[in-house]
């Protein structure tokens, strides 16, 4: 099922003295990267698929969702 475009949030969160960036998209708690030349989404909860608007391309996202933490 087609879903409308959700956008990107980058946010860094603080976990037991370690730092990391955490990726997510707008009204979606559960999702996984499509990694199409046109970035793309499927939430997992609902089954949807759309559209990820943001100003990084697919390469780009894989890699901040990738990155480990890091120490303070």
């Amino acid at each position: 099922m087609a879903s409308e475009p959700k956008t990107l949030a980058l946010e860094w969160s603080d976990q037991d003295k370690l730092k990391q960036l955490q990726v997510s998209l707008q009204n979606s708690k559960n999702w996984l990267l499509i990694p199409t030349p046109t970035p793309y989404y499927i939430d997992t909860d609902s089954g949807f698929i759309g559209l990820i608007d943001s100003e990084f391309d697919r390469d780009w996202i894989l890699s901040l969702i990738q990155t480990s933490a890091f120490s303070r």
